[in-house]
């Protein structure tokens, strides 16, 4: 749990520092890149046997969230780098959030001790890199806390709640889904356009979703373990 702490603490620092120097659309791509990596991962270290339908699947949904992120040219910038050491760390969470899960451990612990982690750490280094920042975190403190409440509070309980009984793959692929959430509702909420390349980009995710439970029962509980 405090390993989670700190590979969270990671994964949303890198991914923000990333985004001092990429574009939205750059980072939302490369981030998305955890629907692979977590399966490749998976493969390669733990030797897991990946159904073929899931490898598919994982294939559509990267191409779901490429549509959805890039509107444009992918012109690669330094940022970029940190982004995807951020995207294997997120692979890494899932991973780990399934295999503690699974493991029977208690899901508000598991929230406490991974937030309080990640909070501390992020604390002492807005800190060092900004001793003169808390007039900002007063001046934002509703956003801070309904980013503690819902995105992050409340989102990652039930990430943790889920992965008790969905394997990893199947995790990501559905995590996958934050792309086309994001694009409904800066459609709904900030007047965003929304282009018939997005609406595809979003078909194809809910498509990878569908593929990845056609395969045979004995499967998903062998990826479950």
């Amino acid at each position: 749990m405090l390993l989670a702490g700190v590979i969270l603490f990671g994964a949303h620092g890198l991914q923000q520092a990333g985004l001092v120097t990429t574009s939205i659309g750059n980072a939302s791509f490369i981030t998305g890149l955890y629907v692979v990596l977590v399966p490749v991962i998976l493969f390669v270290f733990w030797k897991k046997h990946i159904h073929w339908l899931s490898w598919v699947a994982v294939g559509v949904a990267t191409i779901g969230v490429m549509l959805l992120s890039l509107q444009g040219e992918l012109k690669l910038t330094p940022g970029d780098g940190l982004v995807l050491i951020g995207a294997v760390m997120w692979a890494m969470h899932i991973i780990l959030v399934g295999r503690l899960a699974r493991l029977g451990t208690d899901i508000l612990w598991f929230s406490v001790i991974q937030f309080t982690v990640c909070g501390l750490l992020n604390f002492f280094l807005a800190v060092v890199l900004d001793p003169q920042g808390f007039t900002s975190l007063v001046a934002s403190w509703q956003v801070v806390l309904y980013s503690a409440i819902f995105p992050i509070g409340l989102g990652f309980s039930l990430q943790i709640a889920g992965q008790k009984q969905a394997p990893p793959v199947d995790a990501a692929i559905i995590l996958s889904m934050e792309a086309v959430f994001a694009t409904l509702f800066g459609f709904l909420f900030l007047n965003e356009l929304l282009t018939a390349r997005q609406l595809f980009g979003c078909l194809l995710i809910l498509i990878a979703m569908i593929l990845a439970q056609l395969r045979p029962v004995e499967e998903m509980v062998q990826e479950t373990i």
